[in-house]
């Protein structure tokens, strides 16, 4: 039994996930549904194709362990649960029989906190604001109805999305919020209550993000394993490619079954047309890459593990637009890395490094040097949080004192449409030492289609390569 006060207007907030590590991390989605609800009841893992998705194939072999995600998935909430207590998290133990005993074994647990509240389904690909979940729940108290369904912003790419009965749900809307009293699910597709069968929910004006085709891995699930979207991941490959001349088009072109014959289309839709810049090693700024950015054409992620040097940083570009400061470090791993770092250093540069021998050997007293263990993540990780997995990122910039061939060799360049990768390499073998690691490292960029870009490489301290 959980410690709790039984409240009507407490939000409790549930949420299914397989192989959902992306849309965790990706625009922080972990952090904004824990921060917006008093419990988030978490149910792991692959189900079969029993009741309301029965209408499903096989479960593809490729996509699961014995029922459980592969992707980090399961580690990830393991060692999230140990820092929030807001996290009941049930993992799978094989394959669940359906999706509907997947939501009510979520139900099992909110029994076990209340008799009534706002409960929520959020899918892993569904993004809300809090604004938004406070006045949807304003307006269903206001409708008197039990239960309330929404439209969607349906993101089919980087710069498409689905409008009209299919992917915007114009019509019947996403049923995703109920003012619950202790009733189990009668199904998961649609989710209806007992009680509710036959009852049409209320629209509410609130319209939510949904990201469910927007990632390669998504649809290439999707096209193994539902029914009807045989094809699917070469159409939606096909029509990302194409131009904004091309649009608008019918659904068709993409679905095919009942949905491809829906008053639905696909349409282009324009982002900010800034490029995007993502730099390691940030330090205080007023560098080369501050020089690239101060002019506002560049949506920048600039990352910083140096607690001491975010105020300056922020501070340099405190005129520009599109910045995100990330203090944290960028590894090889998810987690928690220490660092080595001296807050006391003069000039422009402070040096922050893995190695404590690499920072005394840059001239700094041992007693001034702080060790501290701070967040870290790897590359791939940060382009998925920010969403900017299916962008043209024109520059990658990195100065990790040491720890930029490392990065790099752990980075998979086939996900990514990077152009440029700009990395320091006087330190690539050890403190000012160039050698087999180097090589290794520009042999592996070069494997992904890069090749040495003499014009923008500055000196024999950093190493510019280019996409062919």
């Amino acid at each position: 039994m959980y410690l709790c006060q039984k409240t009507f207007n407490m939000r409790i907030v549930f949420s299914i996930i397989h192989n959902g590590l992306h849309h965790l991390l990706h625009n922080n989605q972990y952090a904004a549904i824990i921060s917006n609800c008093d419990f988030w009841i978490v149910v792991e893992g692959a189900s079969l194709s029993n009741n309301s998705t029965k209408w499903c194939k096989e479960f593809p072999l490729e996509f699961h362990s014995n029922g459980k995600s592969i992707d980090g998935t399961t580690c990830f909430f393991e060692n999230l649960c140990l820092s929030s207590n807001k996290i009941i998290y049930i993992p799978s133990n094989g394959f669940w029989h359906s999706k509907d005993h997947q939501v009510n074994r979520a139900i099992e647990e909110v029994k076990k906190i209340t008799n009534k509240c706002f409960l929520w389904e959020i899918d892993i690909d569904e993004q809300w604001t809090s604004d938004q979940m406070d006045k949807a729940e304003e307006e269903l108290v206001a409708s008197k109805a039990k239960s309330a369904c929404f439209r969607a912003e349906c993101f089919i790419g980087k710069n498409l999305r689905a409008i009209g009965d299919w992917g915007e749900a114009f019509t019947s809307g996403y049923t995703r919020l109920w003012n619950w009293e202790g009733e189990y699910f009668l199904c998961h597709e649609p989710p209806v209550l007992e009680g509710e069968l036959g009852k049409d929910p209320v629209m509410l004006s609130p319209v939510f993000k949904h990201y469910n085709y927007y990632f390669d891995k998504d649809v290439m699930f999707k096209d193994k394993w539902y029914g009807g979207h045989d094809q699917i991941y070469e159409r939606w490959k096909l029509i990302n490619s194409l131009d904004k001349r091309f649009f608008p088009m019918h659904i068709s072109n993409l679905i095919t079954g009942p949905w491809g014959n829906s008053n639905s289309s696909i349409i282009y839709v324009e982002t900010n047309g800034k490029k995007k810049l993502i730099q390691i090693g940030a330090n205080r700024g007023y560098d080369h890459v501050f020089e690239i950015t101060k002019h506002n054409k560049h949506e920048c992620i600039l990352v910083e593990p140096n607690k001491y040097l975010i105020d300056n940083l922020k501070d340099c570009y405190k005129n520009c637009d599109h910045i995100t400061i990330e203090n944290c470090a960028i590894s090889t791993f998810d987690g928690n890395i220490d660092m080595y770092f001296n807050d006391m250093e003069d000039g422009d540069s402070s040096h922050s490094s893995l190695s404590l021998s690499h920072v005394l050997d840059h001239n700094n007293k041992k007693e001034n040097i702080i060790k501290s263990n701070v967040p870290c993540m790897k590359l791939e990780s940060l382009i998925q949080k920010h969403g900017w997995t299916n962008d043209e990122i024109e520059w990658l910039f990195i100065d990790a004192e040491g720890h930029d061939c490392d990065i790099i060799l752990s980075t998979d360049f086939s996900k990514f449409n990077i152009k440029n990768v700009f990395f320091e390499t006087v330190h690539s073998d050890g403190s000012f030492k160039q050698g087999e690691k180097l090589q290794k490292t520009i042999d592996w960029l070069m494997s992904f289609g890069y090749l040495i870009n003499a014009k923008k490489t500055t000196d024999e301290s950093n190493l510019a390569l280019s996409k062919i």
